[in-house]
């Protein structure tokens, strides 16, 4: 919660942030949307998916919205703990400065839907 309020406490003293402006989040969908399998439900992709497939995957996505320059990236509805660490890993890796997220949908509030749970 604190990164956020330090996020918007910046927007607000930056010279190109006008009130009357709206910011513009460029969303990254999840591996298993990709697929078009319902995996992006459950989370189980298949077998042989491993973190730098996932990063791979996320790289290529990742490009042209990064340089269309928006205000955030949001990466949507990442469904397990290995997708969110390949997103997560790929912004640092990839030098990426505009504020992210990655949003889990949840089960029990608690748990990614491939019942990790999301608070470790």
């Amino acid at each position: 919660m604190a990164k956020l309020h330090t996020f918007w406490a910046a927007k607000i003293r930056s010279s190109e942030h006008n009130n009357n402006r709206a910011l513009v989040a460029a969303s990254i969908g999840s591996y298993g949307a990709y697929l078009a399998d319902g995996s992006e439900y459950s989370g189980n992709y298949r077998q042989n998916i491993t973190l730098e497939k996932l990063k791979d995957f996320h790289r290529h996505r990742m490009q042209v919205p990064v340089e269309a320059g928006p205000d955030l990236l949001a990466f949507e509805i990442i469904p397990n703990k290995l997708e969110a660490q390949a997103c997560v890993e790929l912004l640092d890796e990839q030098n990426v400065k505009i504020p992210s997220w990655v949003c889990f949908r949840s089960v029990e509030g608690e748990n990614a839907p491939s019942r990790e749970g999301l608070m470790e």
